[in-house]
């Protein structure tokens, strides 16, 4: 039994149909695990996306992380600010 809030079957079906990070995610990731001595502060995938999503939607103007430990989070914070201007400025099909 998982030690989180969710059972395992949620748990793994939220991994298996979550989007993976950019590779430069995967990376600092990657870096974090093999680096840091307390990798397991680290925001999962799952929860990163979240945040990317509630970030894409709330349109805020300014994002505010506040105690950072390898910087991750933050920057899928930012990863899903400039998806949004992206999108944003993408041109809109006229039908």
């Amino acid at each position: 039994m998982s030690p989180y809030l969710l059972c395992d079957e949620i748990e793994d079906y939220a991994a298996a149909h979550t989007t993976a990070p950019a590779e430069h995610l995967r990376a600092l990731a990657l870096l974090t695990r093999e680096t840091l001595s307390s990798p397991q502060m680290l925001t999962g995938d799952v929860e990163g996306r979240l945040l990317e999503f509630l970030v894409f939607l709330a349109r805020p103007q300014l994002v505010l992380e506040i105690g950072t430990y390898s910087g991750y989070r933050a920057r899928r914070q930012r990863h899903a600010e400039r998806a949004r201007r992206r999108h944003a400025r993408a041109p809109r099909l006229r039908v």
